[in-house]
């Protein structure tokens, strides 16, 4: 039994010693506890009849907080539990994941760079042109109002992507639909989208460590609850006396 069940106890008792008091006594109280329930106890006079109303179960942790607290940080609802260790773990992996995305993120825009510096250093949009390439069927850029191709997305992709752009690639060869330059580019292309995978399967990870701190916190929470449950229960049991029949408390205490 912890130290909150000692004082609910202690009250318990503290409140019905004064029902022997003197007879045709009627009491009722109402003790507000630090969980926030309410202990309500009635009886009447001990050669009567005693009624109560007792049924009080101490709640150790509040699983909705266990929760909100993991939702927001991983391990805030483990500590809030009590439990250290599985609250310094959850929070450790969140700080490592978070690390690891925002790695494997830079890197792969670090690979966007390179390959957008590649292209302007290797492939010639004038070259391309000038060979009638552009007027062969398949995927195009786009060009701005000024004649110029304008450098998005689709630009990068399409002159790596497509035999039709081989012919601006400066070690294009006439008959041949792949370059040395091309492949590289390509490559780089390659490690880019695989480092901006890598980043997105971390970032969902760290969406689940959120989950499963939560449900970790929640599930701990409800544990320690009924481990901490505590039960109250008074009865009256009848005694014979030498002046008859009077009435003795009975108090269980079940946790």
């Amino acid at each position: 039994m912890n130290f909150k069940h000692y004082i609910t106890l202690l009250i318990f008792l503290g409140t019905f010693s004064q029902s022997f008091a003197g007879d045709g006594f009627l009491l009722k109280r109402e003790m507000t506890l630090s969980s926030g329930e309410t202990l309500s106890l009635a009886y009447l006079n001990l050669n009567s009849s005693i009624q109560d109303s007792v049924s009080k179960r101490v709640f150790a942790k509040r699983p909705g907080r266990s929760f909100m607290s993991s939702a927001v940080l991983p391990g805030a609802g483990q500590y809030y539990n009590g439990s250290t260790k599985k609250s310094i773990g959850f929070f450790v992996a969140e700080i490592a994941l978070w690390w690891g995305y925002a790695t494997f993120q830079g890197n792969a825009n670090d690979k966007v760079d390179d390959y957008k510096t590649f292209a302007a250093d290797n492939w010639n949009y004038e070259a391309w042109i000038s060979t009638g390439a552009a007027d062969e069927e398949g995927d195009n850029i786009d060009i701005s109002s000024d004649g110029d191709p304008i450098l998005n997305n689709t630009y990068y992709e399409n002159i790596g992507k497509y035999d039709k752009f081989n012919k601006g690639w400066i070690d294009a060869v006439s008959g041949n639909d792949d370059t040395q330059k091309r492949q590289e580019y390509r490559k780089i292309q390659q490690d880019a989208n695989h480092l901006f995978s890598l980043a997105t399967t971390v970032a969902s990870t760290v969406m689940m460590n959120h989950i499963l701190s939560a449900a970790e916190a929640v599930y701990t929470a409800k544990k320690l609850n009924d481990a901490a449950s505590m039960n109250i229960s008074l009865r009256a049991i009848p005694v014979r006396t030498g002046d008859g029949i009077s009435s003795r408390l009975s108090l269980t205490v079940a946790w």
